[in-house]
């Protein structure tokens, strides 16, 4: 018995092995085996400049490797009971629980970033990650027309309680990892940039953009 195989079969598998390849290596315990480091920031430079005139007290820096601004893939599970919405703050986030707790592990190393600012006593390092908890702000414009990122399934900020996304919920994450420093609070640490949240849920996810097998 013979089966054929079409050239579109043959270029549609070699396009998802790759990209999935490249994913796979965007990973925490993958990322840091190469050297990263942060974006150039004078930190005694901006604090006297500050000191004579506090009008800019936040600085977000980019942490890079290969002079790239530093990408990961966070694959877990939802954590939170759906989108939750701040009244007070006027957010949305998602709570993100990670699948192996080796890329948990590695990227609270990302920490030791800071300590070329050789910060003293009186500043104070917040952390990111809480009870094994990664709280993703989802962000949106203004008029709430769509969320800043893409998704594989249909959201709207305006319907934050239809989102598909509850507790145990497996999904994948890219994201672009950020770095603060508060002048005026002297605290720093991570925040998270959203650029893709993708529902590993064949269930939630239209035919149109799961991986089809043919």
């Amino acid at each position: 018995m013979h089966i054929k195989i079409s050239q579109k079969s043959i270029n549609s598998y070699t396009q998802f092995h790759f990209t999935f390849s490249k994913m796979v290596d965007l990973t925490p315990k993958t990322i840091v085996q190469s050297p990263f480091e942060f974006d150039k920031f004078d930190f005694t430079k901006e604090l006297a400049k500050y000191k004579k005139d506090p009008k800019k007290s936040i600085h977000i820096i980019r942490v890079k490797q290969e002079k790239r601004p530093l990408k990961l893939v966070l694959i877990g599970e939802v954590s939170s009971d759906g989108i939750v919405v701040s009244s007070e703050y006027g957010t949305h986030s998602l709570g993100f629980k990670f699948s192996d707790d080796e890329d948990l592990e590695t990227i609270e190393q990302f920490n030791v970033l800071f300590e070329q600012y050789n910060f003293d006593d009186s500043w104070t390092a917040k952390d990111f990650i809480k009870n094994e908890t990664l709280w993703i702000k989802l962000k949106y414009p203004k008029d709430k027309s769509s969320y800043k990122f893409t998704s594989n399934v249909k959201l709207n900020p305006k319907k934050p309680a239809d989102s598909p996304f509850r507790a145990y919920h497996p999904v994948e994450l890219l994201v672009e990892l950020l770095a603060y420093i508060n002048l005026e609070d002297k605290m720093y640490g991570f925040s998270i940039n959203l650029i893709d949240l993708k529902s590993l849920d064949h269930s939630t996810t239209p035919p149109s953009k799961r991986i089809k097998s043919e």
